[in-house]
Order: structure tokens, then sequence, then C-alpha cells
């Protein structure tokens, strides 16, 4: 009688189309495995498989290659020079237990513990443990990619300016920074380049061709660093991230901060003209805050009956953005004559403004552009006054200095400037608002003396002043805190 052809695969049979081991598919036939492959056991003890079913679960890498993502020899549609799903073995030298298992042909090797602190038990477990995230960091690599590609189709589209998800998720600054670093950097080099085949020699050997500055260097490497740590995270051929082995260059000498003294502060207010660039320039003085959280002020930001400004918003060539650290969310108390300020500086230039318009606005609806109105008005009436090169940071550090000359402790100066920096050491520890209230009293009687002590000739004497200054600072003021 002739034998009728079964429509179901033997162990074989699934290994011939395959193109692996029996043990392969014998391994995967326990439940409790990773890449178990469904079958039935005949009452006889044979294994059958359904082709429908187990095509489901098994992908070809491609058209030339029979070996399927699944097979433990298989990345990218290349051979490995390893199974994925060797054991290991646990061996003793030394007084140590250690497992071995196979790279090719070598035999690597990984000490668990001194044989008197583990049991054979304890070190087995340790051994399965070791090889199973070894494996599992080996199964999850995926299929290699050029860099170029991946930057394409996770990062950025250059010819449709479209960010992707993995930019998204990023603040605008850094959006800009990345996208600079790729183009100008890594890809004009490294962007046809299978990104497994990148290794941390040639990523030093470019990036210290291009720069020794340690803080540009830097952020070069944290760029590169950031894609490939995506490409381990979405599979894209990677184990390990070569960007975070770069050594940078030697950090220089440190540079004495250049900030303008309380003095020259209050001499470029008397400098301005219009009142709306006097208020601006006094509530950055104020509050401290970074440029884009002044230009993201509302009106309903202030509460005038509490003397508060919240800050929740910030600024940035044109996009709205939250603040820049969690910290970054934060209430600042002024005082009664600061306050009274900015309300005649409303009233009087902006009476019918709604309390979602900006506090300092620009043209066509905007918020003031800050950076035309440092280079348009700040910077020509510093230089008029002998002053260095100045940027609204400054007053970020400035304000800083005042609060911790005039002994405002620092977890108020961190609660007014969004710092988390130190923050551990003050996590119990907690101010009211009276605290609040006098770092803005602090600052506004200090540039009320300043500015009472205006000389008749402002450009010599400021010169004076701010060697005076900077010698009494370097003498006993070491203790600058930003």
């Amino acid at each position: 009688m002739p034998e009728v052809e079964s429509p179901f695969l033997t162990v074989q049979q699934l290994a011939a189309k395959l193109n692996c081991s029996t043990s392969y598919i014998y391994r995967r036939l326990k439940p409790r495995h990773p890449q178990y492959i469904p079958h039935r056991r005949l009452p006889s003890g044979d294994i059958r498989f359904d082709p429908a079913i187990v095509d489901n679960y098994l992908q070809r890498v491609g058209e030339n290659n029979n070996v399927t993502v699944l097979d433990s020899a298989a990345r990218g549609g290349l051979k490995m020079t390893r199974r994925r799903d060797r054991s290991g073995s646990l061996r003793i030298k030394g007084g140590s237990w250690y497992v071995q298992w196979t790279e090719g042909k070598h035999r690597p090797s990984h000490v668990l513990g001194r044989v008197k602190d583990l049991t054979k038990s304890e070190a087995r477990k340790r051994m399965r443990e070791f090889i199973r995230k070894k494996n599992v960091t080996r199964e999850v690599a995926g299929n290699s990619e050029i860099l170029a590609g991946f930057w394409k189709r996770h990062f950025y589209d250059e010819e449709k300016d479209e960010l992707k998800s993995e930019l998204k998720s990023k603040r605008s600054s850094t959006q800009r920074d990345m996208k600079s670093h790729m183009k100008r950097i890594w890809l004009p080099l490294f962007g046809g380049r299978l990104m497994n085949t990148l290794g941390t020699a040639e990523l030093q050997l470019h990036l210290d061709s291009i720069t020794s500055v340690h803080n540009t260097a830097a952020n070069y490497r944290t760029t590169l660093s950031s894609v490939l740590t995506s490409a381990i995270r979405l599979g894209a051929g990677l184990t390990h991230n070569p960007a975070r082995l770069i050594k940078l260059p030697l950090r220089g000498p440190e540079q004495d901060y250049l900030m303008p003294t309380p003095q020259e502060a209050m001499a470029l207010l008397d400098g301005l003209n219009k009142p709306v660039h006097k208020t601006a320039w006094q509530a950055a003085l104020w509050l401290g805050n970074r440029c884009g959280e002044v230009r993201g002020l509302r009106l309903a930001s202030i509460d005038w009956e509490e003397g508060a400004i919240f800050i929740r918003e910030s600024i940035w060539q044109g996009q709205s953005n939250p603040p820049k650290t969690k910290k970054g969310y934060r209430k600042i108390l002024l005082t009664d004559e600061q306050m009274e300020i900015l309300r005649e500086c409303k009233e009087e230039n902006f009476p019918d403004a709604q309390p979602q318009d900006w506090l300092f606005p620009g043209r066509r609806g905007r918020p003031m552009a800050m950076g035309w109105f440092m280079r348009r008005y700040i910077r020509p009436l510093a230089e008029k006054l002998g002053m260095p090169w100045i940027r609204w940071h400054a007053l970020r550090h400035l304000n800083n200095s005042i609060m911790l000359d005039e002994g405002v402790d620092v977890k108020t100066r961190m609660d007014r400037l969004g710092h988390v920096d130190e923050r551990v050491n003050m996590i119990y520890t907690h101010y009211g608002d009276e605290a609040q209230r006098a770092a803005s009293r602090a600052i506004w009687q200090r540039f009320q003396r300043a500015a009472q002590k205006q000389p008749e000739n402002p450009a010599v004497s400021l010169k004076v002043a701010r060697k005076v200054a900077k010698t009494a600072r370097k003498g006993g003021a070491n203790g600058l805190s930003y």
C-alpha cells in the first residue's frame, strides 16, 4: 500500500527547511524557551509541526539566505561566530567558580565568585543568569544599518525637513545642535558605514582632528552617543556603543566669568529710553530667568495680589517649550516696588492687553526678540560705557551672585533660579514665602543703592569700579556659585 504524504513536518524536515541542526529544533520545544516553536507530540512520541503555524513564527532574513531570524547563528543575514543559545560550562580554577562559553575558536570565561563563598547550586544560578543576559543581548541586535539611513529614518529627514520620533522628544535647542553636529561632523565621514563596524579608535581620531576644546568635543560625542544608544534600543545591529569610550581633551584653565556689576547694570538701565525696554531689562535683573523664560512671560503668569510671577513657559526660536528642568516650573515672589513697576508698564503701554498676551510683546503678536534687543540696544550702550561683551545669561549669574553676597541661603537661590544641583542635600529643607520676599527685597535694595551712586561720567568711573570689583572678588569672594 503506498505511503500517504503527511501535511505536517517532522523535526528533520523543519531543520532542512531552516538550514539548521535538529538539536536547534529540539531546544526550542521547551515552552519556557524564548523562541519556543509550536508543535504536536504524537502518541508514539514523534514530533510534528503544522507549516501554517510555524511560518508565522519564522521570518526569513533574506531571499538568498535560508537562515531565519530565530536561528541563533544569524544576525542581519550573516553567520555569527557562536550560537546564541549556548548554556556555558561551570569550572573551578584558582579557588573561584567561573563560566566558559564558545566564541568561534575561542573560549572566553567569566569569574562568578569564590568557591568558599558560593555553593555549586548558587554558582550554577549565577552562571545561568550571566549566560541568559549575554544571549539576550546578542539576540536583540537586529539587522545592521548604515548611520545615515538610521539617522534619516529615526531622527531627521533633511530632504523633507521632517523630524522623526527620536528627535521630536528632545528640546528645540537639542534638536538644533544634533542636526548641526550630525550634518557637519559625523555623517560626512561615517554616514555610509554600517553602525556595527564603527570602532572607538577611528571615532577618537576623527574627533581629535576636529577640535581640542573639551566642551566642544563633549557636545559632539554626546550627539553621536545618543544616536548609537537609540540604535541599540531599536535593534539596529548594535550590541554596544563605541562613542561612550571616546576620551575627551583636557580642560583648559578656568576663565573668570564675565558678568556686569550691579553699578554697570544700572548704568545700562539709565541708558535705555523706551519704558518697555527698561522694564524688560529690570525684570531680567530681578528674576534671574533664562532668556527664553523672560520671553515666555504672559500677563496670566503674574499674580498681582500675591506679588508673584509663575514660570511656566520658555520661548526659543519662536517655539513654545516647557522650562528646561523639572525645577523650572517655579514661583518667584517680588517686592511691592517691583510689582508696581510692572503694573505701570502694563497700564501705560498695553492697557487693553488680555491675560494670554505677552508681558513684553514684540511685532506681529510675538514676544519681544531678546537677541535683537541685546544686539540693537544693550551691546552698543555697553560699548559706549567701556564694558566688555555682555549676554543675557550673564544676568542670571549676576542675580545669583547678589543673592549670595546678601546672605540668601542656597535653597532659596535654587528655588528662584530653577536649579537642580545640590538639591539632594536640601530635599527635606522647606522655606516659606518670607524667604522669597527677603531675596527680592535684597535685590531691589542692592540695585537702588547702585543707582544712587552713579557718577557724572559713568564711562570713566565704571572702568575703575570694575577693576576694584574684580580685585575684591578674587580676594574674598571665591565662593560664588552659579
